[in-house]
């Protein structure tokens, strides 16, 4: 967090309480789709911040489906970078401490290569976070917390290992 102000990412496959059924080979295999679900989400616990921008990095065997569900903002694609963007207008002041945070959700299809087999696969290599603070006037800029793989960490219905990549 930067003055207060956070990028969040959390992955899952399974994920009934958004009401989206991810498909596809869980635990993951090389070569076979999987499914995925991406939260994320924008935290500050001190000033409105404005023109905010949260980009999460795809590796090349990743994609975002058409599903998805953003409440407020815009959202772009760049299959050649494997840049998703979230763009939004304005975050109000504890967003995320006193009210939740803004949140986007986004499926996500990993096709695990050959290479992943026996490891977890990278979903996504980063998450980052830019934006103004409308009081100061001041350019901020966050990161997440690291790349985020099939160990789905945030999904409670995962054993451990079971994300490993099988052949």
């Amino acid at each position: 967090a930067v003055d207060g102000t956070y990028a969040g990412a959390r992955l899952k496959f399974r994920d009934a309480a958004e009401n989206i059924v991810n498909g596809g080979t869980f635990p993951p295999r090389v070569g076979e789709r999987t499914e995925l679900t991406l939260h994320l989400e924008i935290g500050t616990y001190a000033n409105d911040l404005n023109d905010l921008r949260v980009r999460a990095v795809l590796p090349s065997n990743v994609a975002p489906t058409e599903v998805k569900k953003v409440p407020v903002g815009t959202t772009s694609y760049d299959a050649k970078s494997g840049v998703l963007e979230w763009e939004v207008p304005r975050a109000q002041g504890g967003s995320g401490s006193l009210t939740d945070p803004l949140v986007a959700i986004f499926q996500l299809v990993l096709t695990p290569s050959v290479s992943e087999s026996g490891k977890y696969a990278e979903v996504v290599r980063e998450v980052s976070l830019t934006g103004t603070d409308k009081f100061t006037g001041v350019s901020l800029e966050a990161r997440g917390g690291g790349a985020l793989t099939t160990e789905l960490r945030d999904d409670t219905t995962v054993l451990a290992g079971e994300g490993v990549v099988r052949k």
